[in-house]
């Protein structure tokens, strides 16, 4: 049985009844459209973060995963006109704020030139082992003229208990 504020929302066998579960709660599209987000800061504009895509093979939902599995997303910029030097930035927050963790695809690639178009970064957190709880993810971009463009809240992941998280004893702790 799947209860939600007192009322019987599910009822029937466990597989069944523990995915409504997983799938309850907090929800977000598979796809988050970041044009629509609002931008906090002024930023130059040549770069615009477009949209951001959950690429990780084993989740239960868009943006819910199991503990310890791979993070992995995908993000769509488009460049307006040609810059140098592109970097992207992402932060992690856990939901009270705190950052957790923060990169720069310079960390790991060449800041590439980029002309007029559509490009696509793929971000992987392979061995990240965030304890269960919701999570905020931030984005920027930036060229060798500047910040670009900016979402500190452009989308969230949840990750879920599971056998891993119960057996480091860690179902009872909220990131």
């Amino acid at each position: 049985i799947l209860l939600e504020d007192g009322s019987v929302v599910k009822q029937g066998d466990v597989n069944s009844t523990v995915a409504s579960y997983l799938g309850s709660g907090f929800s977000q599209a598979e796809t988050v459209d970041l044009q629509l987000l609002e931008r906090t800061m002024v930023t130059r504009g040549q770069l615009r973060l477009k949209a951001v895509r959950m690429t990780s093979s084993k989740s239960y939902a868009p943006w819910k995963l199991p503990f310890g599995n791979r993070i992995s997303f995908e993000v769509e910029i488009e460049a307006k006109s040609e810059v140098a030097e592109v970097d992207l930035g992402v932060a992690l927050m856990s939901a009270g704020g705190f950052e957790v963790a923060s990169c720069l695809s310079s960390h790991s690639l060449p800041k590439p030139k980029m002309s007029a178009g559509q490009y696509k970064y793929t971000v992987e957190y392979p061995t990240l082992r965030l304890v269960t709880g919701l999570y905020k993810f931030g984005l920027g971009i930036r060229s060798n003229f500047g910040l670009e463009d900016y979402v500190p809240d452009a989308f969230e992941v949840e990750i879920l208990s599971s056998e891993a998280s119960a057996s480091y004893g860690v179902d009872t702790f909220r990131g």
